[in-house]
């Protein structure tokens, strides 16, 4: 499959989780990516390293230790308004987009052990 670029529009934040389920989750590291217009590939991936984040209740940036390597597969989006503010309302075409993605990423990155700890969680 295809691999797309993308853009890291703003610096990645650490944000507190809200305890509602029994996981272990302390931490999100919240993303805000942009995908360029006619990327819209049903197949392809848009990949991305996370190598740091800023804190959001310091505003430090902070390195991660075990950086996440975010894949993220998508599909075409038509655009559900108008793509610009002058267009009839016949324009109706695919668009850049911005999608906010939250990867939920466990505090602990190693376990008591020292083991690295791999579950993450995509929420859209």
């Amino acid at each position: 499959s295809d691999v797309v670029s993308i853009q890291i529009l703003s610096k990645s934040k650490l944000e507190k989780c809200v305890k509602s389920t029994d996981s272990h989750h302390e931490l999100k590291i919240v993303i805000n990516m942009a995908v360029p217009s006619g990327s819209s590939s049903d197949d392809a991936s848009i990949v991305a390293d996370i190598v740091e984040a800023e804190e959001n209740s310091t505003n430090k940036m902070q390195t991660l230790r075990i950086p996440p390597v975010l894949t993220v597969n998508k599909s075409s989006a038509n655009a559900t308004h108008k793509c610009q503010p002058d267009a009839g309302v016949n324009v109706l075409k695919i668009c850049e987009r911005q999608v906010s993605s939250y990867l939920e990423w466990l505090c602990r990155l190693r376990d008591e052990g020292g083991h690295i700890i791999e579950h993450t969680q995509i929420a859209f």
